[in-house]
């Protein structure tokens, strides 16, 4: 687990230069130029190329740093050609959902899914390939469905975009692109952390407590597909119905948390190995801390709306320094649970400077008691956490 948790963090790391934040553009100007979806489309096609050519020349190097291995040169290589297909299929996908009805991204996402488990089940549990079937798995199931995703969008690809397509798009992207590196590394760089700090076995830990509470990265995917082409959609409306939807929001989450916590007690219990119990605690704080980021995707509406997206950037910047300096400190004092305290703090930090910063830039009204009433709620699940959690050492 550790070994294809390092191999995946660099494939998130990569896939974030490959796209270099064109989807966000592409949401942006969507209803004002129909012609970007195909500029974006070749950009993201020539950029990813581009990442996958010097991932795969760097594999050697890569290997023998992190695992002194060079051994797995053609997962790295497997690795480097999902970031081509699966940024196709992120951008293809992302231009079905604002042209298609809703049932033809269902369809593709879930051919992708379906996909990717029966590719990767065959091959892990059949086959005992291992790291390898995980990862050929994914590059099958994103090459069959970019595939799909332009049959679907076969529409747009035969528009014609000029210069002007292009210059919005790197216009709208390049400002927000160190922000994304920022969070990419903030999310993903701090598995190479770990295994400096720790060892390979704790970042496998470390993995499946991620892999857990990922579960709620599954509801704010399905939370920004519907709040960005709300957001831009409104731009010249009032904030009522943003501010509604804020509240909304921050009301369901409550009962969620809970429900998501005893899904991972249950998983724990019943579907994951014994030497990886020290995960299921680091999960709840993971859960807490990721909800976090659905309140945290609202309240930088007003720097998006306002355009002076390079403020995004310089937040995520100074947020991932905290986070990494606070993992170190954490992780040598308490282990791999200080960890997920370490990026529990850092995602509070980033909604109240990024909460700041927007309401500057362009004042939407977001209501602060809500947002205090659930700090003060997620505060009390992680200290019921820490005084129910057995006297361990963990990590």
């Amino acid at each position: 687990m550790g070994r294809l948790e390092i191999i995946l963090s660099s494939y998130n790391i990569l896939i974030v230069l490959g796209m270099c934040q064109i989807d966000t553009a592409v949401q942006r100007f969507y209803y004002e130029r129909e012609s970007i979806s195909k500029a974006a489309i070749f950009t993201v096609a020539k950029l990813s190329s581009i990442i996958a050519l010097i991932t795969i020349v760097a594999s050697p190097l890569l290997m023998y740093f992190y695992f002194k291995n060079e051994m797995l040169i053609p997962d790295v290589m497997i690795t480097a050609a999902s970031i081509v297909f699966g940024n196709m299929f992120i951008i293809n996908g992302l231009i079905v959902r604002y042209s298609k009805p809703i049932r033809y991204i269902a369809i593709l996402n879930l051919t992708q899914t379906i996909l990717f488990v029966v590719c990767a089940y065959y091959g892990v549990v059949v086959l005992h390939m291992g790291i390898r079937a995980y990862l050929l798995a994914m590059l099958i199931s994103y090459i069959l469905s970019s595939i799909l995703s332009l049959v679907f969008i076969k529409d747009k690809i035969s528009l014609k975009f000029s210069c002007v397509d292009t210059n919005k798009l790197w216009g709208f992207a390049l400002p927000q692109l160190p922000a994304r590196v920022a969070s990419a590394l903030s999310q993903y760089g701090n598995r190479f952390l770990l295994l400096w700090i720790f060892n390979q076995s704790i970042v496998g830990v470390f993995a499946i407590a991620n892999k857990i509470s990922s579960l709620m990265l599954v509801g704010l995917t399905a939370f920004c597909m519907v709040w960005y082409p709300m957001l831009y959609s409104k731009e010249n409306r009032n904030n009522i119905e943003i501010r509604k939807l804020f509240k909304l929001v921050i009301v369901l989450l409550i009962p969620l948390i809970p429900v998501m916590l005893i899904i991972t007690h249950v998983i724990f219990k019943f579907y994951v190995a014994e030497q990886y119990f020290e995960a299921e605690y680091v999960s709840y704080v993971l859960i807490v801390a990721t909800s976090l980021l659905v309140i945290k995707e609202m309240v930088d509406s007003g720097i998006k709306l306002s355009g002076k997206v390079k403020f995004i950037s310089y937040i995520y910047i100074l947020n991932t320094i905290f986070l990494f300096v606070a993992m170190f400190l954490a992780g040598k004092e308490w282990g791999i649970i200080g960890v997920s305290y370490a990026i529990l703090i850092s995602n509070v930090i980033l909604i109240f400077m990024t909460w700041i910063v927007s309401e500057k830039c362009y004042a939407i009204g977001f209501s602060v008691n809500y947002f205090i009433l659930y700090m003060l709620y997620c505060m009390t699940i992680v200290a019921l956490i820490i005084y129910v959690m057995p006297s361990v050492e963990i990590g």
